[in-house]
């Protein structure tokens, strides 16, 4: 038994490798699967009164995604909610705002390779 587990190892390691090979003559450059680039993000204050948020941008998407998160603490108390956009961008703004009667406690950006 122990001779073809090792049989076994030996062949799946050969396959795997003999994989790797191909995968990388025909591979997706490295710039199409990087995270954005040159990003920002700030707080946000919309033109509707009550209406803060937080606001991200990268100047290069390099095939990856990007979008806003803010946190926001309620007026009067209780558990921070973690808020982010449904959609990921790959240019222009991503804005998220805090619900009524919540504050901007902080923010950021969160990005993604493909």
């Amino acid at each position: 038994m122990q001779k073809s587990y090792r049989t076994l190892i030996t062949a799946t390691a050969a396959a795997v490798l003999s994989i790797a090979g191909t995968a990388t003559a025909t591979a997706v450059p490295a710039s199409a699967t990087a995270h954005p680039t040159g990003c920002t993000n700030s707080y946000y204050k919309g033109s509707y009164e009550g209406m803060v948020g937080w606001q991200a941008s990268c100047s290069k998407s390099n095939g990856g995604r990007y979008k806003a998160v803010v946190i926001c603490t309620p007026y009067l108390g209780g558990k921070d909610v973690i808020l982010e956009p449904t959609s990921w961008q790959t240019s222009g703004k991503s804005y998220v705002f805090c619900p009524a009667f919540t504050i901007v406690k902080s923010g950021g950006i969160t990005t993604r390779g493909y």
